[in-house]
Order: structure tokens, then sequence, then C-alpha cells
């Protein structure tokens, strides 16, 4: 079952078809893909949180509840809706708020939040500011011009500082996997080693979920 939810969509076009997936990952084939980013030089985010626009106080206080609280971490509604969106605002596609969404979106934050967890208890290395720059540069090339760059995260109420924020945020995870798991190894035996630990760790991990619809 988990396994069938690490598929994950990729944009496609130019050197984003080589490009590396790791964190807001549907369980992807993800360090096969960090080897691709190395003769590339690019990374791509297939998932980046950012905020649902508020339509009226009613619509307000159902984002902003409880969905899933992993070990001290909470996870609001207003998370997986920012999930999805960044997700379709990569993929160039019209985001998809169904309930097989909104699960898939939610299993992507309960791993961030194991990540985030182990990444803070540790001496991991900070990535650099500028490879943050470089995705997103890349980023805006895929829309031709600063404006239907612009556009499109208006379109979907995105903010630039919130997705270079999670760009940031992938960038530190991949040094994560790579000062953890081993930077040298094959990568699919990394990706086992990674995913393992994933599983392990949840497993290890007090996850409730508030909605029933997420499980």
């Amino acid at each position: 079952m988990r396994a069938q939810q690490r598929q994950s969509g990729v944009p496609a076009g130019g050197e984003f078809d080589q490009s590396f997936s790791i964190l807001f990952f549907d369980r992807t084939d993800v360090l096969m893909k960090r080897n691709r980013q190395r003769v590339s030089g690019a990374l791509i985010p297939t998932c980046v949180a950012v905020l649902l626009s508020m339509l009226g106080n009613a619509r307000a206080e159902i984002i902003d509840r409880i969905a899933v609280i992993v070990g001290d971490h909470l996870i609001k509604h207003s998370d997986i809706l920012n999930e999805i969106r960044v997700t379709a605002f990569l993929n160039q596609e019209k985001a998809d708020f169904s309930p097989a969404e909104e699960k898939k979106a939610v299993n992507r934050l309960i791993d961030q939040a194991l990540i985030r967890r182990d990444i803070e208890s540790g001496a991991y290395v900070e990535p650099d500011p500028a490879e943050a720059d470089k995705l997103l540069q890349q980023i805006k090339a895929r829309y031709g011009s600063d404006a239907a760059y612009r556009k499109a995260l208006a379109g979907l109420g995105i903010t630039e500082a919130g997705l270079r924020e999670r760009l940031e945020w992938q960038t530190e995870v991949l040094k994560f996997v790579e000062a953890r798991f081993g930077a040298n190894q094959a990568g699919q035996e990394v990706n086992q080693q990674f995913f393992s630990w994933l599983d392990e760790t949840r497993k290890q991990t007090r996850v409730v979920f508030k909605e029933e619809s997420l499980k």
C-alpha cells in the first residue's frame, strides 16, 4: 500500500526530466533521481507547501483545523491543501483536492515531519542558499516570462517567498539523506535504506488522525 503511494508526477520538459525529486514525494524512486541530478545539475521538487486563500470565516475555520498529529508536530488541514496546490503548480496541472489526493498529501507531510524531527536532533550540514536560488530560476524558466510565472503563482495562491522556503527545505533534506544514508552508495541501496528508515520511524511514532478519511 505504502509502495503504491510512492509514485508522484514530475514536470516534463527540458532538464526537469533529469531532475532530482526527494521531498514532497509520494515515495518516488528518490535516490535514482538524485544520481541523475548530479549529471544535469538540477533539482526539482514535486510537492511544496503554500497557503490556500480563505473564503470567509467559516472557510477559515475549516482550513485551520488540526488534521493529523505526528509526535508533537501538528499537520493542519491548510497544510494538506497547500501541499496539493504547490504540486499542481510545479506539475503545471489543475489542483486536485479529491479525498485520494488529500491522503497522498498527508502521507508526504507525515514523512516530512519525521525527517524534520531527525534533522533537528542531529548535526547536519546546512545547504548553500544558492542551491535553492538555482531551483527557483529553473522553475521560473519553465514559464517563459516573469509575468507568466507570477500569474501561475497567483492563480494557486502561492507566494514566491513561500515557494523559495520550500525549495530551501528540499535542499536541506537532500543533505540529510546523503549524510545519514551515504552519498557514495548505489542509488537503489540508499533508496531502500531511506524508505525503510521512514517506515520504521513511522511505526515507532505516535500518529493520530483527527479525520478518519485521511487514514
